[in-house]
């Protein structure tokens, strides 16, 4: 039985602006670059068969540590990157707001039913991420351990795919910045073994590592 160990990336500059990122990028924020670290140093010399990362330069900054800690081979795969948006990458959310009222409303009612204009819809999404870990289990059977620097919705696509939930309901899996996610097995789905395990960038279960008390911090996430 493989374990897949999926990381979403360091939060960057545009997670604390409340700014849409999808194929673009940003860079890492000075919380992200802590987190980092924190995770990093997880993983230091642990015995790791392989790390794969999306390309997008907020993971590959992650997936080039964590290979350079352990060891492993890193390899890039574009299956691993974040869900296309096409034309709201960019923008704020009140700028969505604005422009596309009608798309936002059903992103978060009936996200299954979204294609991005210019971009990708979650069922493109799942069938890249399912070819995706179907060879990675098929690559490395047995007793090993992967990890893949990656990005929330493939996480939370995953996710969905492991418990066997509807795409609907993507928007219930929470996927925090640095959070380690854990599929277990030896053909996809696999089995969920973690979800959202951010034990490594809170100093405890209270306080987050930037002092920032969880209370505040799960009410700030609510409004990006």
């Amino acid at each position: 039985m493989t374990a897949v160990f999926l990381i979403r990336h360091p939060r960057t500059t545009w997670n604390d602006e409340g700014r849409y990122q999808g194929r673009l990028d940003a860079p890492l924020s000075d919380q992200g670059k802590r987190q980092l670290q924190a995770v990093t140093e997880l993983f230091a010399g642990e015995d790791i068969a392989a790390v794969y990362t999306s390309p997008l330069g907020r993971a590959l900054s992650m997936g080039e540590a964590l290979s350079e800690v352990t060891g492993a081979p890193l390899q890039k795969d574009e299956r691993l990157a974040e869900i296309g948006l096409g034309e709201w990458q960019g923008l704020y959310r009140d700028q969505i707001r604005e422009r596309f009222p009608d798309l936002l409303a059903l992103w978060y009612s009936a996200p299954q039913r979204v294609e991005f204009p210019g971009g990708e819809s979650l069922a493109d999404v799942r069938s890249r991420t399912e070819h995706w870990l179907a060879a990675v289990l098929a690559a490395y059977p047995g007793p090993q351990s992967v990890l893949a620097a990656t990005h929330s919705a493939v996480i939370r696509v995953l996710t969905a795919c492991a418990l066997g939930l509807a795409l609907e309901h993507i928007h219930r899996i929470q996927v925090d910045n640095c959070s380690i996610t854990t599929l277990a097995g030896s053909a996809p789905p696999g089995t969920l073994l973690t979800l959202n395990d951010t034990r490594t960038i809170f100093t405890s279960p209270i306080t987050a590592a930037d002092g920032t008390n969880l209370v505040s911090l799960v009410e700030r996430r609510a409004t990006l």
